[in-house]
């Protein structure tokens, strides 16, 4: 029978122990606590790893750094996933992963049909999680961000593991191209490109030297050396890529999701101990029920199944007045969250703490409804707004930061696990404004109000700058019945519509990296109007019509 062996403690004298024997005679070292940890497994090199991150270099090359316009951005989106997947050394399938190409996908579409930094930097984001799934990672905000800061660190290691790989496969590869002169290399042409940049004589020198080296080496090689920037973009993909693939730490669940999260364990004898902040913590809870319950009765009676009356203050009401109730909201979240935590969980009198909780939880999802009815009431009178896009996100969002609670305190969950998916839950709401096409929802809303006959959300229209998107849905008010309605949205479009010509020219000019399709989609669409959009109307008449227009709307501003 084999003795099982303890760790050596500290201070403990091994010199004197004689080796264990084994059955085949091998003599085995005994374990000690100054032993450096065991080196994690870490998984084989391939030509396919190599190969799709020289892909993605050069893709967001031709994509991204030599791009004029976002449909390069989207090329690389949906190329990403696929060739991180294809070059990960070891995988790790999950319904996270699924859920993240799909959001690559919907992002890719956004940047095509209108693309902004927001949209762009939301991509990045998700090629950064999604490649932070594939490795086995939850991808929570929090740590998606040290997820990509600690890649440029972990490159070092994983081109360890490329540079022994190479010596293994060419035994003949030159000891010159070893990393043990590459990377000194590497930091001197960096440091002294820093101090050449640092003299500006000293550097028109240098680049006039370079410039004339370069330019017998081809037309290509000319255009390249034209943009140092490039060579330095192209160098900080490739050695993010590759932090990214071969993270230092492997041993993380494969499916993060799906493992049990963190969880407060309440013992029999922790239970039994009564908790000094009990009182004061059930105390609270009951008072601000009741507060709650009063208010609820207030905000009935003067807010709900009623008409308001000329003069009514709804900005007020319905904008600052639901900022605050979701700032209550908010505030009752955190209530909660430090309420249930530590030695309140401990106390065997939790059950009653609990009953009123749950009271205090209905009457929050109330006021929850209560902010959604002043929302709607401000767009009852002059319609939508990006702005209320964001107000009901909110809300939303602090609605399920609220039901979270709910579940950490029924099921006893930490404050990590709370943080976790709190923070997520905003970011998703942001992810979500981002690659939804708000104008179009918000002006296809307004414009069917004014169709209707009520003319007051025609005020988002002059108060606003509407983006292509929310263009396309105005060429029906070219026919409203009300004529400065109707000749305001002429002169309007009729402006926008040469602005449109110029900047299609310049996008053709400039190669398909620059195509939007919003922007095609209008200029077809306001080509269908050519006299209601007609140049030749002076530029002096267009200007009356708008001034007039905007005069006449700001009365339900």
């Amino acid at each position: 029978m084999t003795e099982y062996l303890e760790p050596s403690d500290a201070g403990r004298d091994d010199s004197n122990v004689p080796p264990v024997p084994t059955p085949n005679n091998v003599e085995v070292k005994r374990p000690s606590w100054a032993d450096p940890p065991p080196e994690p497994v870490r998984p084989a090199v391939r030509w396919r790893e190599i190969l799709s991150i020289l892909a993605l270099v050069v893709l967001a090359d031709i994509t991204i750094f030599r791009a004029t316009g976002y449909a390069g951005g989207a090329v690389s989106l949906l190329a990403a996933p696929l060739l991180l997947l294809i070059g990960s050394p070891a995988p790790k399938f999950s319904i996270t992963l699924s859920g993240l190409g799909v959001m690559a996908g919907v992002t890719a579409a956004r940047l095509v049909w209108q693309g902004s930094i927001s949209s762009a930097f939301a991509g990045f984001l998700v090629v950064a999680a999604f490649a932070m799934a594939l490795s086995g990672r939850a991808p929570f905000v929090l740590e998606l961000l040290g997820y990509v800061g600690k890649s440029w660190i972990d490159t070092f290691d994983g081109l360890g593991h490329y540079d022994k790989w190479l010596r293994q496969r060419f035994r003949f590869f030159p000891k010159v191209f070893s990393l043990q002169w590459i990377l000194p290399l590497i930091a001197v042409l960096v440091f002294s490109g820093l101090f050449v940049a640092a003299n500006p004589d000293l550097a028109s020198q240098v680049k006039q030297t370079l410039t004339r080296l370069l330019n017998d080496l081809g037309g290509w090689l000319e255009n390249f050396s034209t943009s140092p920037p490039e060579v330095v973009f192209c160098i900080a993909v490739g050695w993010c890529l590759v932090g990214m693939l071969r993270p230092a730490d492997w041993s993380q669940e494969p499916d993060p999701f799906a493992s049990p999260p963190e969880k407060i364990e309440i013992t029999e004898a922790a239970a039994a101990q009564n908790s000094s902040m009990f009182s004061a913590c059930r105390n609270t809870v009951m008072a601000v029920s009741v507060l709650f319950a009063a208010y609820l009765v207030f905000e009935f009676q003067t807010l709900w199944f009623r008409k308001f009356p000329k003069g009514f203050h709804y900005s007020g009401y319905a904008h600052e007045g639901a900022f605050w109730l979701t700032v209550a909201l908010g505030l009752a979240t955190v209530v909660l969250s430090m309420i249930f935590r530590g030695s309140t969980l401990q106390d065997p009198r939790l059950p009653s703490l609990r009953r009123w909780t749950w009271l205090w939880s209905v009457e929050n999802f109330v006021l929850a409804l209560a902010v959604y009815n002043r929302i709607l009431i401000y767009v009852g009178f002059n319609g939508m707004t990006r702005m209320r896009v964001v107000a009901f996100l909110g809300i939303s969002s602090v609605v399920v930061g609220f039901l979270l609670v709910l579940w950490k305190i029924a099921h006893n969950r930490g404050f990590l696990w709370l943080l976790r998916r709190q923070i997520l839950t905003v970011t998703l709401a942001a992810y979500l404004y981002v690659v939804t096409p708000v104008d179009w929802l918000v002006y296809t809303y307004n414009v069917r109000r004014i169709l209707s006959g009520d003319p007051a959300p025609a005020v988002q229209i002059t108060e606003h700058e509407v983006s292509p998107e929310g263009l396309l849905t105005l060429p029906p008010l070219m026919y409203a019945s009300d004529p400065i309605i109707r000749d305001g949205i002429r002169s309007m479009l009729t402006d926008r519509a040469q602005a449109l010509a110029d900047q299609l020219a310049t996008n053709s000019n400039a190669g398909w990296t620059a195509y939007q399709m919003v922007n095609a989609r209008l200029a077809q669409r306001l080509s269908q109007f050519p006299d209601e959009t007609n140049p030749k109307v002076s530029a002096a008449k267009r200007q009356a019509d708008w001034t007039r227009f905007r005069e006449y709307v700001y009365q339900w501003y």
